[in-house]
């Protein structure tokens, strides 16, 4: 199922030339610094900060290309309170936090040891700090762009595709025919969710906002609803497998959409101001000793294999991840506003300049 469905199209860049072993990074770079927490993105600064220095189990990219994700939105605004608590004080994070997570690059120098990368190499990857012009990444975390594939796609891969790859896998094979709902269907994880559970033979419905129905019925949603029309009252509404990307519903309601022997996947999703989606995520795990509804609460972690399969399944068209846009790093002040207004359909891309 190859399909092209990004908004603004873009070339694949060409592979860079394999860096020279005498080459030598500069001490500094640009990158994309959270200064404090603000509604507005206002504490989001574009800077020059040290190069990081690769540990001996590290390498250390010269990055093509970042993506946004929910997680940046939540760094940046500060939301909830305990995430401040976790990268630094109630008003401003540690110095010189960089914001990203998702990574595509070349490998221009390696840890003491790493045995399995190669200087050169081009790989894809997930780690915190990939809005900058380089990074330092675990090894294991990063595995081989496929020969022939869009670099910008491979950027919007590691956070939403492992999360869908290890959310779909908590409900067991999909077996042809299941029906499934997506909720969130018409964001990052959403978009990759709706592709691959529709690849497996899940009959899909997406739960969406109106402007992107079109854009999941060419991914494969058979129906596309607006959140209006589910609620959770309608006992004739039944899926054998939901995906809740939202959080918005209550776990009551969302429980009598679920038919007989079926399962709910539980993404981190909206929840309180002060502890986000944990008391939601503990409800339904209380929940599961009470009933016979199958509840998973999902957060998902980095995984090479996730990474590898990912790879071969955008090499092989099974899966196009969905641009909504591209900005250069001098423009990542506008693609921050882009990603606080909301109703992203699918990712936003950021390209760092060439280097020397």
């Amino acid at each position: 199922m190859q399909m092209q469905t990004q908004a603004e199209t873009a070339t694949p860049p060409p592979a860079p030339t394999p860096t020279p072993t005498s080459w030598k990074a500069p001490a500094q770079m640009q990158a994309l610094v959270l200064e404090h927490f603000s509604a507005d993105g206002s504490g989001v600064r574009l800077m020059t900060a040290p190069v990081p220095v690769p540990k001996d189990n590290e390498v250390r990219l010269r990055v093509h290309a970042a993506s946004l994700n929910a997680a940046d939105r939540h760094f940046i605004q500060g939301d909830p309170l305990l995430i401040r608590a976790t990268i630094g004080g109630p008003r401003r994070p540690r110095r010189g936090f960089v914001l990203g997570r998702d990574v595509v690059g070349e490998v221009e120098s390696v840890g003491s040891a790493v045995r399995d990368v190669r200087v050169g190499e081009l790989v894809f990857g997930e780690t915190q700090g990939t809005l900058a012009e380089w990074v330092c990444i675990r090894a294991e975390h990063v595995a081989p762009v496929p020969v022939g594939v869009d670099l910008l796609h491979m950027a919007t891969l590691p956070v939403a595709g492992g999360t869908t790859l290890q959310g779909l896998s908590k409900h067991g094979p999909l077996q042809p025919g299941q029906r499934v709902l997506v909720t969130g269907a018409s964001g990052g994880i959403g978009t990759m969710t709706v592709q691959l559970a529709a690849a497996r033979g899940g009959v899909v419905t997406a739960v969406c906002r109106g402007d992107h129905a079109d854009l999941l019925r060419r991914l494969g949603a058979t129906t596309v609803l607006d959140a209006a029309q589910v609620d959770g009252r309608d006992r004739t509404q039944q899926w054998d497998l939901i995906i809740d990307l939202v959080g918005n519903l209550p776990l009551g309601r969302l429980r009598h959409l679920l038919a007989p022997g079926g399962t709910i996947v539980l993404t981190s999703g909206n929840g309180n101001r002060l502890l986000g989606p944990i008391p939601r995520l503990l409800q339904a795990v209380l929940l599961r000793t009470v009933t016979r509804k199958r509840l998973r609460p999902h957060l998902a972690l980095v995984r090479r294999d996730d990474l590898l399969e990912l790879g071969r399944q955008v090499a092989d068209g099974t899966l196009t991840p969905v641009i909504a846009r591209t900005y250069a790093l001098g423009e990542a002040p506008t693609a921050i506003a882009h990603l606080l207004a909301g109703g992203v359909g699918g990712k936003l891309v950021v390209t760092m300049p060439p280097t020397g």
